[in-house]
């Protein structure tokens, strides 16, 4: 794993687990409800990391209608960070 991955994985880790913070996990990503936040995670990651490697985006209401098999989650409306 690169350090990249292992400090993004620390953070998933550390951060709580439901979706009534500002600023969350599901463990595979950061989640956030506002861009402004999620791109400043995302910004700090990569400066702890030396690099560009995370990447940010969004999860419209409508996103799990396309996702596979349909699933309904807990992610709508919520800006997220990944790897």
């Amino acid at each position: 794993m690169t350090k990249q991955g292992e400090v993004f994985d620390m953070i998933c880790e550390l951060l709580p687990k439901t979706n009534d913070h500002r600023i969350w996990s599901n463990g595979e990503e950061i989640l956030c409800e506002n861009e402004a936040i999620a791109e400043n995670i995302a910004d700090l990651i990569d400066a702890i990391c030396g690099g560009q490697a995370a990447v940010t985006g969004y999860y419209d209401e409508e996103w799990h209608i396309d996702a596979p098999g349909n699933e309904d989650t807990n992610v709508d409306g919520f800006y997220y960070v990944n790897m």
